[in-house]
């Protein structure tokens, strides 16, 4: 299978992604095509054995469940994370398709993601029980 056909279309998801995240400031954004580009995302980094980009983009896809669920708010700075996962992840998929491999560098960032976007849900969880009480 050819990987460079999906390339524009993580291109064009990420810059979905991106335009969507960039409107978080002014409280005008679409959670629904924040989530959808994300799925994408990740549906084709599947089809093409991109598994780092699908570990990601599954994190990032529960917390914007949360969000859309009502249980987390997606504000200034988790949408910051965000542009910085997108960042990363368009870094990966141009890494992949050009033939790079995966080094030290991109497994070291990609465990930072993961591991910020869980920590972000449970500080999240953690001041909303601590309100409650």
């Amino acid at each position: 299978m050819d990987e460079n056909i999906f390339y524009d279309e993580f291109m064009n998801k990420l810059q979905c992604m991106e335009n969507a995240l960039l409107d978080v400031p002014s409280g005008s954004y679409d959670i629904d095509e924040i989530f959808r580009s994300v799925h994408t995302i990740k549906g084709t980094a599947d089809l093409l054995g991109m598994v780092d980009v699908v570990t990601i983009t599954h994190k990032a896809e529960d917390l914007l469940d949360e969000i859309r669920d009502g249980r987390l708010v997606l504000d200034t700075k988790l949408s910051l994370q965000f542009l910085e996962l997108k960042r990363f992840i368009a870094l990966m998929v141009e890494n992949l398709l050009s033939g790079i491999d995966e080094d030290d560098i991109v497994k070291n960032l990609s465990e930072y993601f993961e591991k910020e976007l869980f920590n972000y849900k449970e500080k999240e969880i953690s001041k909303k029980t601590i309100l409650k009480l």
